[in-house]
């Protein structure tokens, strides 16, 4: 049986963070906006690509902040510069890309040394005869194993809301840019 998540739940998860909430605050952070970038840079192709191939199409949209751009440099430089601003926003967006791999990887690691050594600190100053009664193979797997599980499950969950935060903004950037497309690719 799949139990849902309740706000309980979500507080627990985040009481688990312990010292490190404003990491995973910056982590939300940056996530949110490395998705808004890799949606704006997908979502932009079509409206630059218009831009450049479109020469009596009346602009609608995000086109007519593209609009512009044939005004201000009309004939080839226009693809230069369509070309200059597509480089822009994908190289944007994978240097976000980037920072939140390494800041998610950074927060999984300390909170995964932090989970190691409270379990072995509750090793180390338990009492001998509780110390005694349990196997030694099983405290090891609990201070080697569980902190590794527990980070990758954190990672899953760390990438399942990034993609989830970009399926969301990719659809909306797409049906902003042309609802035909969005639409068309939808059916498909």
């Amino acid at each position: 049986m799949i139990r849902s998540l309740s706000p309980s739940r979500y507080f627990r998860l985040w009481t688990s963070f312990g010292s490190f909430k404003l990491s995973a605050a910056i982590l939300l952070g940056v996530l949110i906006v490395s998705a808004i970038a890799e949606a704006a840079s997908l979502g932009m192709i079509h409206p630059l690509l218009v831009t450049v191939l479109a020469e009596d199409e009346a602009p609608s949209g995000v086109m007519r902040y593209f609009a512009r751009i044939r005004e201000l440099f009309p004939g080839r430089s226009l693809l230069l510069v369509v070309c200059v601003t597509a480089f822009l926003f994908f190289f944007i967006k994978n240097a976000l890309i980037l920072l939140r791999t390494f800041l998610s990887r950074r927060f999984i690691a300390r909170l995964r040394r932090q989970w190691s050594c409270r379990i072995l600190e509750n090793y180390l100053f338990s009492q001998y005869s509780w110390f005694v009664k349990h196997k030694q193979g099983v405290m090891l797997n609990n201070i080697v194993n569980e902190p590794n599980f527990a980070a990758k499950c954190l990672r899953d969950l760390v990438d399942l809301v990034a993609k989830s935060v970009l399926a969301l903004l990719l659809v909306g950037v797409l049906f902003r840019a042309s609802w035909e497309t969005a639409l068309l690719m939808a059916a498909v």
